[in-house]
């Protein structure tokens, strides 16, 4: 028995383990061994059985062989060897074990028997067991490191793992491959059972058993197992056939056959057949496909769209915006197992299926081609399937196009600057942005980045045209400054994400005073040109006309062709012309309104440009364009007479059209002078205040800051420059005076020695050296003296203004007065003359009353020529004026032809036209002048009042925008309490303006002035209430200031449409009166002490002048004078 000590159990434990190894080799050995012998064992058992086919006996010993082949290895590589090793009935060999673990190592095989020997030895007590330990102990410390297991190796095992896998894939292989081999196999294993002999030839068909769609090809194919062979029969027959039929087929090599079906129809039987061995028998079983019986399709476009869905049936071809969803609902001819959606891109996309339907969506992202399919129980698919379809529509980028301003330019006098875009897109807009920065200043540093303001969407529809009122008063901007801005409108793409477009970038500058004045001038330059150059035309035209007339007053009977096209380039030349003055009327237009923009003209100067506006208007009548027409009509008849009474037609116009054209120019000059006083003036106030600015900030500033001083001293430089543009200004303005030679040249010379006298130019430039030095006081000294000077510039100009107008005044008083009377006195003696000839004999001839009317018509060419010479002076000479003469003169002309032919009652009655005629026109210079002394007098009547309130509200209301503004920018979410306190102030400050305006309107229409007011006043008022409704509900938005800013533009337009319909004179015509009165002469004028004018009693005789002529002197006098007349 061994001991338990420790080294003697790790002793044995070693030599357990190396057994245990031992085992695991020989066992690995015998099961490869024991599959080795039987593997092959049953290959050579199924080949011997193949070969004799032997009976039940037979087969017997074949088993009972494979089955010893099996048992014999088994139990001598497997069973033995464990049942060695795991005997329960007798102990363990230790002494065995380390005999052949010693062979594997010499060295110490003695060591591990002798220590075994030892503890046995021990055990048997014929040693001290301290003996015993300490020899074992000598003898297990030479084996202790010794591992056992290392000397065992699996080389047999391993060299024995692929001849027994080749064994056994020979063995066993063909029963997967060989019918034979396989049946052979079976019959030894079923060794007791009886079997029929087998069969010679075997057959496989393909496809067998098979489920197949009305019209697929279907090929049979045939193996046969046996013997070879050139031929196969295969028989065949469909459910419409009585009987089989028989079809010899080749082989193809190896014992194949191939059988082709095409376009099977109906269900089918078939079997192979060879030399009387016949294999079992399959059916092809036909089946229709399935088929898209019909299918609707609901197109759904996105929602931000606008557009309506749609669904169509049977027809798969969709066209649809990006993002566009796309449904489909499917009906089959049979129940379904699966069906798809398929692109040409190869892509599918399966849809959800229930029995016979199917159904699915697709969004629409890009152009493609598409089937539907669909798949049955067995798998069957629908064949040819059409192709549809999905064509894509992007939504296009917005577009932008800025209306108002076209280009960049100045910024308006009130700092609001109207903006005007059209915008367009295919489906809709989110949001419209104006971009600003400051990009240059005088006075504050330029912006580096864009600010933005959202700009309301106003109008429908996918063409809009957005008006917005910029107000840049809050950026609180010096003369020079500029500001650049574009506009950016995004449109409502929700799927793609929205796309926009933008303006070009626009500048807009606020002008200095001169840039204005630079401007004006060379505009009013431009004007003055075109005229002149239009009435060179014009003479030109004259000219051609008069030597075309003479041409055509030879003796033919019809127009030539030569003729024909010289009337019709003089006709072209002559509307040319007329082109022209519409255009010298838009540009005069154009240069007026940038005058009243800027408060640059006074009220007087104002009214003739209005005058001179409509002088330009009248110009382009709608009788010239019949005229055209007429004479048009004409040259295609070739009518020689009536041609040349329509050139004479035409003569007369274009000899009117000259004239209107040189009055205009004269005139024109004359308002250009009174400009050019109203620009000094203005100029001197703009000195005033710049020059007083600046000595509040010399007062304020530090006198040891140099820079400081440096500045100061460039702005007074800035003045200087000023002060010597106005010095060139007057020189301008004494040469203007030249040029029009029946004012006094003095008053000019005079006002102009004053400022030189001033030495204003050096005042500044002492000033400004005085301030670089930091000598304030002394700079300011100067700077005060400069706007003192400044204040009598603009009184100088202001009462030269003011005698230059009240000696036109007179002056034109006394040449209107003589005119009417000389009217007057003419419409007498045409009565007188009249009353004569129809006295006279009808068929006598009046050859005394033929020179009287001829002496009265050569009277009336010296009254048309004297109010001509008038005209260029006044405005006082109106068109209306010179048609009733016209028409007097031709009825004067008709009444001596008809005397001539002895029509004596018709030339009586052309005399009366005549003095009708005569009459009116003085009855019109008689209304000319009643209105000159009500201007006079300074009676301008309700009119004026209701421009100075209008004016007043217009400011009332821009203020008002202002602090709403204002407000609006200091919000941060809701109002505070002072600011619901500030907005509710703001918001009774409207109602009052609204109260004002409605009271306005009353007057007006109370006062018979509703005509004058301009159409849209009321919807003004409309307006303003809806807007006082929003402030009372505290709802402050960008909505509510914009129609803030759309009411101050309307009241702004009013104001002007008030100005211009007050200057228009409303023309009443007035049947035929007599007057009658003696031609007085030239009224004496002079001044009494206090600088009235008075009426010289001993130069001007009242026996001179008629009652009505002494009633009108004194009215008029009245008038200048403000008070009664002093004799």
């Amino acid at each position: 028995m061994l001991r338990n000590d420790l080294p003697v159990r790790e002793l044995i434990d070693k030599l357990v383990s190396f057994e245990n190894m031992n085992l695991k080799r020989d066992l690995a050995k015998g099961v490869l061994l024991t599959i080795f012998i039987f593997s092959l064992t049953f290959l050579a058992l199924v080949s011997v059985e193949i070969i004799i086919n032997g009976g039940t006996l037979f087969r017997s010993v074949l088993f009972f062989l494979l089955l010893i082949s099996f048992l014999a290895p088994f139990t001598f590589y497997i069973a033995l060897p464990v049942f060695r090793r795991y005997n329960p009935f007798s102990e363990i060999n230790y002494l065995l074990i380390a005999d052949k673990a010693g062979s594997l190592f010499p060295d110490i095989r003695d060591n591990i028997k002798n220590s075994l020997q030892l503890i046995q030895k021990g055990s048997e007590n014929r040693f001290s067991d301290k003996l015993i330990s300490a020899a074992f102990l000598d003898l297990y410390e030479k084996i202790r490191a010794v591992n056992f297991n290392e000397k065992i190796n699996f080389d047999t095992p391993k060299k024995l793992l692929l001849p027994c896998f080749a064994v056994v894939f020979a063995s066993f292989g063909p029963l997967f491959v060989s019918g034979n081999y396989a049946d052979s196999a079976e019959r030894i294993i079923n060794f007791n059972s009886a079997f029929t002999p087998p069969a010679k030839y075997k057959f496989e068909l393909s496809p067998g058993n098979y489920l197949t769609t009305r019209g697929e090809a279907v090929t049979i194919k045939v193996k046969v197992d046996g013997p070879v062979t050139d031929f196969v029969d295969i028989y065949t027959k469909d459910e419409t056939q009585p009987g089989f039929i028989r079809q010899r087929i080749k082989t193809r090599g190896s014992n194949e056959f191939e059988l082709k079906l095409g376009a099977v129809q109906a269900s089918t039987e078939y079997y192979a057949e060879l030399e009387g061995y016949k294999s079992d028998e399959y059916t092809i079983t036909v089946t229709d496909r399935p088929a898209v019986e019909s299918f609707t399709v609901s197109v759904s476009p996105p929602a931000y769209s606008g557009e309506k869905g749609y669904t169509q049936t049977d027809d798969g071809n969709v066209s649809g915006l990006y993002g566009t969803s796309v449904s489909f609902d499917v009906n089959a001819t049979k129940k379904l197992s699966s069906a798809w959606l398929e692109f040409s891109d190869s892509l599918k996309i399966p849809l959800k299926t229930d029995g016979f339907r199917a159904s699915g969506a697709v969004t629409l992202k890009q152009e493609a081609s598409y089937t539907i399919n669909v798949s049955d129980e067995n798998g069957k698919t629908n064949i040819y399937p059409v192709k549809y379809n999905l064509m894509v529509k992007q939504d296009a980028a917005p577009a932008i196009d800025l209306i108002t301003p076209r280009e960049s330019g100045n910024l308006p006098n009130d700092q609001r600057q109207q903006v005007v875009v059209s915008i367009s897109d295919d489906y809709g807009f989110s949001k419209l942005y104006l971009y600003y920065k400051l990009i240059e200043s005088r006075s504050g540093k330029p912006h580096e980045k864009y600010t933005r303001i959202e700009v309301p969407l106003t109008g429908s529809g996918k063409t809009r045209i957005v008006e917005y009122i910029w107000n840049l008063s809050m950026m609180f901007l010096n003369p020079l400054d500029k500001v650049t801005f574009y506009l950016e409108v995004s449109d409502n793409d929700a799927i793609s994400g929205p796309k926009s477009a933008r303006t070009k970038d626009i500048t807009v500058k606020v002008p200095s005073l001169e840039e204005i004045f630079d401007q004006l001038d060379n505009k009013q330059a431009k004007i003055e040109d075109n005229v002149s150059k239009t009435v060179k035309e014009a003479e030109e035209l004259r000219k051609e006309m008069e030597k075309l007339s003479k041409d055509l007053k030879q003796d033919k009977q019809n127009l030539t062709w030569e003729e024909k096209e010289r009337i019709e380039k003089a006709a072209e030349r002559f509307e040319e012309l007329h082109k022209k003055a519409e255009e010298i009327s838009k540009e005069l237009k154009e240069t007026k309104d940038q005058l009243q923009e800027n408060k640059l003209l006074s009220k007087e100067t104002l009214e003739k440009y209005m005058e001179l506006q409509k002088m330009m208007d009248e110009l382009s009548s709608p009788e010239f364009k019949d005229a055209m027409e007429k004479l048009q009509k004409t040259l295609q008849n070739m009518n020689r007479k009536q041609a040349q009474a329509d050139l004479e037609q035409m003569q007369f116009d274009e000899e009117a059209f000259k004239k209107s054209l040189e009055r205009t120019m004269n005139l024109l000059k004359r308002v250009q002078l009174e400009q050019k006083i109203d620009e000094l003036s203005k100029r001197a106030e703009d000195l005033k205040k710049s020059q007083e600015n600046l000595q509040k900030q010399a007062s304020e500033s530090d006198a040891d800051n140099k820079n400081q001083q440096e500045k100061l001293g460039e702005k007074q430089n800035e003045i200087s420059e000023k002060i010597d543009k106005m010095k060139e200004e007057f020189s301008d303005l004494k040469e203007k005076f030249s040029e029009l030679k029946d004012l006094p040249q003095e008053l000019a010379e005079k006002t102009e020695n004053e400022f030189d006298k001033q030495n204003n130019d050096e005042l500044s430039e002492q000033a400004k050296e005085m301030m670089k030095q930091g000598k304030m006081q002394q700079a300011m000294q100067n700077q005060q003296k400069i706007s003192q000077n400044m204040k009598q510039n603009m009184q100088n100009l202001q009462e030269m203004k003011d005698a230059l107008a009240q000696q036109n005044q007179m002056q034109t008083f006394s040449d209107l007065m003589k005119m009417i009377d000389n009217i007057a006195t003419l419409s007498q003696e045409q009565e007188e003359l009249k009353s004569e000839t129809e006295k006279s004999d009808i068929n006598s001839l009046l050859n005394e009353e033929m020179r009287k009317q001829d002496n009265l018509r050569r009277n009336l060419d010296k009254i048309l020529q004297q109010m001509s010479e008038l005209s260029q002076k006044t405005f006082a000479i109106t068109p209306e004026m010179g048609k009733a003469l016209g028409t007097a003169r031709n009825k004067m002309m008709s009444a001596l032809n008809q005397m001539q032919n002895r029509g004596n009652f018709s030339a009586a009655n052309d005399q009366g036209q005549a003095m009708k005629s005569l009459n009116e026109a003085a009855q019109l210079a008689q209304n000319s002048l009643q209105s000159m002394m009500q201007q006079g007098a300074g009676q301008k009547g309700g009119m004026m009042s209701l421009l100075q309130q209008m004016g007043q509200m217009s400011g009332q209301q821009m203020t008002l925008n202002n602090m709403t503004q204002q407000l609006m920018q200091g919000m941060q979410g809701n109002m505070s309490p002072e600011q619901q306190q500030m907005y509710e102030k703001l918001a009774r400050q409207q109602e009052l303006i609204r109260k004002s305006m409605e009271q306005l309107n009353k007057e007006a229409k109370e006062s018979g002035k509703s005509k004058t007011l301009p159409a849209n006043l009321d919807k003004i008022l409309k307006e303003m209430q809806e807007v006082v409704a929003d402030m009372k509900t505290q709802k402050l938005t960008d909505e509510l200031v914009q129609k803030q800013e759309k009411i101050l533009s309307k009241m702004l337009d009013a104001q002007r449409s008030i100005n211009e319909r007050d200057y228009e004179k409303e023309r009443e015509s007035f049947t035929g009166i007599n007057i009658k009165g003696n031609t007085p002469g030239e009224i004496v004028l002079k001044k009494d002490k206090d600088g009235n004018w008075i009426y010289d009693t001993v130069n001007n005789p009242s026996g001179n002048f008629t009652g009505d002529y002494q009633n009108l002197v004194k009215k008029y006098f009245e008038a200048m004078n403000g008070k009664g007349i002093k004799q």
